[in-house]
């Protein structure tokens, strides 16, 4: 760090440019997680939806002789459901730390800023 980069704030700008290159591909890894996780969210309602007509369907018709797998698909729609759930939560979880990031690293070119 040389005196002249000091005065003119250009080994600030360095270490902004570097915090900003850093948290920015954290954010951009945190959106790709989020893209995926809504990808696999929207699959599971994809499968909620084709098993309530699954389900539908299997009421129609004898309701006797299709009890049992009236019964198999209501544990797999549970299953989904407690998967989508979670697959939800982790999004919500993801989305936060994703914006902590944000604050995090603004601050931090703030707090570099400022000690020029």
């Amino acid at each position: 760090m040389s005196f002249w980069g000091t005065f003119t704030g250009e080994t600030v700008q360095n270490k902004v440019n570097e915090y900003t290159e850093v948290y920015g591909e954290v954010l951009l890894g945190l959106h790709r997680d989020l893209q995926r996780q809504q990808d696999v969210l929207q699959e599971h309602q994809r499968r909620l939806d084709a098993y309530n007509q699954r389900i539908q369907k299997l009421e129609a018709t004898s309701a006797d002789a299709l009890a049992s797998q009236v019964g198999e698909l209501g544990k797999l729609l549970n299953q989904s459901h407690t998967q989508f759930a979670t697959q939800q939560r982790q999004i919500e979880q993801l989305r936060l730390r994703c914006v902590l990031s944000y604050v995090f690293a603004v601050l931090v070119g703030v707090v570099v800023w400022l000690l020029k």
